[in-house]
C-alpha cells in the first residue's frame, strides 16, 4: 500500500463566543480565496457543525509542513489569529495528521 507521507492534513476547530458566531464565520470564510491561491495549498474548506452552530471546523491539506508554516506566516492569517481571542472561546484545537490513504 502506498502512502502520501509528504502531504500534511490539518483540522482546526474553533468555538465562537456567544454573539460572535456570524462574525467568526465571516472571518473564516474570508480566508478561503487567499489560502487556496497559496502554492502549497491542496485543499481548504470551512465547515460549520450541524449539531452546534458555534463550532467551526477548517479542513486543510498542504503539500508539506513548510507550506503550512508559510500559510501561518501570511498577513491575512496573522490578522485573523489576532482576532481569535475576541471571537472564540479558548484557543482553537489544531490537529496535524499524516495522510495514509493512497493519493
Amino acid at each position: 500500500m502506498s502512502t502520501n507521507t509528504a502531504s500534511l492534513a490539518v483540522v482546526a476547530v474553533f468555538r465562537a463566543r456567544v454573539g460572535k458566531n456570524e462574525e467568526l464565520g465571516r472571518q473564516l470564510l474570508s480566508l478561503v480565496t487567499p489560502t487556496r491561491r497559496e502554492e502549497g495549498s491542496r485543499f481548504y474548506q470551512i465547515c460549520q457543525s450541524r449539531h452546534d452552530s458555534a463550532e467551526w471546523i477548517v479542513l486543510e491539506n498542504w503539500r508539506d509542513r513548510a507550506a503550512f508554516d508559510f500559510h501561518m506566516s501570511t498577513p491575512y492569517i496573522g490578522a485573523f489569529m489576532q482576532q481569535v481571542p475576541q471571537l472564540c472561546e479558548g484557543d482553537p484545537d489544531i490537529r496535524f495528521l499524516d495522510i495514509r490513504s493512497p493519493a
